[in-house]
């Protein structure tokens, strides 16, 4: 028979046991739930996109958009001088007509503009004096002003409008103006932008179409202001 510290020996000894499973089973629960944690937030930061606030510059987009406004954008990729993983939030941003975007154009000495997308890839874009035409339908622009008296002589600015006329345009007699061009064809990744001051505005006319690369966010609607609101 077992003896009275027998049985406490083993009952020590079980009791032990007992503790080392439910700590091994803890520790196991433990990392699960923190690997769960981890997964959770890995995921979170692959679906959201960072913002910045931006300060708008010059009169280009009145009356939408007035010198001196501060407008928050969604950023489709973060900076490259940022230290942070950027390849999480690098999405493919889904632009529309009419989306109003921050363009960081290429080369040192220009800044970055806002302007208003018109044209997308394919699309085939044309003025008729001051009237928007986009694959062959008028398009009504309310958030447009055109306050100068005549058109702007396009000269050379605009010579690189010819080699993106349709087939059937001639370019004998092609004289393009701030108030008429084309019909001209979006290229692939490449986009047709203008600022809603038409006559006030370096767009598109004179700088030719923007790489959609150059395209680093989205204006949102936020804040609400009725003249900033996305028709």
């Amino acid at each position: 028979m077992m003896t009275l510290e027998g049985r406490r020996t083993f009952a020590s000894r079980s009791s032990a046991r007992r503790n080392t499973s439910c700590s091994a089973l803890g520790h196991r629960v433990y990392q699960v739930v923190r690997l769960g944690m981890c997964i959770v937030v890995i995921a979170f930061f692959a679906t959201i996109r960072p913002f910045a606030l931006v300060r708008v510059m010059g009169e280009s987009m009145a009356p939408t958009l007035r010198d001196g406004d501060w407008l928050v954008i969604k950023l489709h990729a973060l900076p490259r001088r940022t230290s942070f993983p950027c390849c999480v939030f690098r999405k493919a941003a889904r632009l529309q007509r009419r989306d109003i975007v921050f363009i960081r154009l290429t080369g040192a000495d220009r800044e970055p503009i806002l302007k208003r997308i018109i044209g997308l890839p394919g699309d085939t874009v044309e003025l008729q004096d001051r009237q928007l035409v986009v694959n062959g339908h008028r398009v009504a622009e309310p958030y447009a002003r055109w306050a100068a008296p005549e058109p702007e002589p396009g000269g050379r600015s605009v010579e690189w409008q010819y080699g993106y006329l349709m087939s059937n345009k001639s370019k004998r007699g092609y004289s393009p103006s701030s108030w008429t061009l084309g019909p001209i064809v979006v290229p692939p990744r490449r986009l047709f932008v203008l600022g809603d001051n038409r006559d006030s505005s370096r767009d598109s006319r004179t700088l030719g179409f923007i790489a959609i690369d150059e395209v680093a966010g989205t204006m949102t609607d936020w804040p609400a202001r009725s003249g900033n609101r996305l028709q």
